[in-house]
Parts: structure tokens; sequence; C-alpha cells
């Protein structure tokens, strides 16, 4: 099974600020991954990454505000993580952020492909999440055509539509022994 859901070819249809954006809603929705399996994460944390994503979602024209964050604490938290979700929604969020300061379409692949990646390890919990990140990037290239977009049209958030929800129910998160025993994982494992 190929990890990526589209070749180099279908992401340089769009342009360079949609390839940004893209790259900005994929790192949103793995930001959905981390809300809904680790409800308890140091709010620090929750900060840094929300920071870096809006940051991306705001800058698909002008990375100075990119340019001028510093990411050192979140390289802090992130290169040291064990759990492989975590760790690779750390990589698709900080290819996102890469992919506004370099405008470049290697970081927005690398982060569309970490994303689909956290998602395939979750699959087993959500199976629509791969056709969201097909949905995203169907939007966004029927509108940049109708639109006739061109690079240096700013791309804001919404041009998804409405935000994404994280706030899963409490009773969603997977919290519990038989959950995992299910699965057969150790408290260790998870």
């Amino acid at each position: 099974m190929a990890l990526s859901l589209l070749s180099e070819a279908e992401i340089l249809i769009l342009p360079k600020n949609a390839q940004i954006a893209f790259a900005a809603r994929c790192a949103r929705r793995v930001q959905g991954i981390l809300n809904r399996w680790w409800p308890i994460m140091n709010d620090r944390q929750k900060e840094i990454i929300d920071e870096m994503i809006t940051i991306a979602e705001n800058c698909t024209c002008d990375p100075s505000a990119a340019l001028a964050y510093n990411t050192s604490p979140f390289l802090a938290f992130a290169r040291g993580e064990r759990n492989v979700v975590k760790a690779t929604a750390y990589a698709a969020i900080y290819s996102a952020f890469r992919a506004v300061i370099t405008r470049s379409t290697t970081y927005v692949l690398q982060t569309m492909d970490f994303t689909v990646l956290a998602h395939r390890i979750e699959l087993t919990i959500k199976p629509e999440s791969l056709k969201e990140i097909m949905r995203d990037y169907r939007k966004l290239l029927n509108k940049t055509q109708a639109e006739d977009w061109i690079n240096h049209l700013e791309v804001r958030p919404n041009v998804f539509g409405s935000t994404l929800e994280f706030e899963e129910e409490a009773s969603w998160i997977p919290e519990t022994p038989r959950f995992f025993a299910a699965r057969g994982l150790s408290k260790v494992q998870r």
C-alpha cells in the first residue's frame, strides 16, 4: 500500500500558496489525533502546537511570522517522543511549518505523507480520516480552478469550510483497559 494519497504532480497542480494551505490543513488534522489520544497533554505543548499550526495557516503568502517564531520549545519535546503516533503527528506539524518557511513542495508532500501515516496508524479507530484529507485536497483544487487562483493569493483557513471540530465526546477516547486488551496492548505499549 502506497503511503501517499496524492502524487507530486497532483500537488504541483495547486498554486504554491494553495500547497502551503493544504500542508497547514494536514497539520491541523493531526492535531486532532493528538487531542483525541492525549487529552491530558501538557498545556504548554498544546499551546505551542496550536501556535505553529495557526502560523502555518495564516502565512500562505508571507512567511515572516513563521521565520520569527522560535521552534526550539516544540523541537525539545518532539525530538524525545517515543510514541510512534505522537512522533509522526509532530513530524507532520513540523513539516507544514517548514513548508511555510521554505515554500517547498517537498515539505508539502512530507506533511501529507506524515499525516497519512499518522491516520493509518490510527485507522482502526477512525477510518474516515483518509477520506477527509482527500476531500480537503479536492475542495482546494476545485476552488483554485474555478476561481483561477494565482500564487500571490492569500489562502485563508476558512477556504476548507468550517473549522475542524476536535472536541470529541469523552466516551470516544479509548482509554479503557478493555480497549487496549482487545488489541493486545499492554499498559507499557500504549
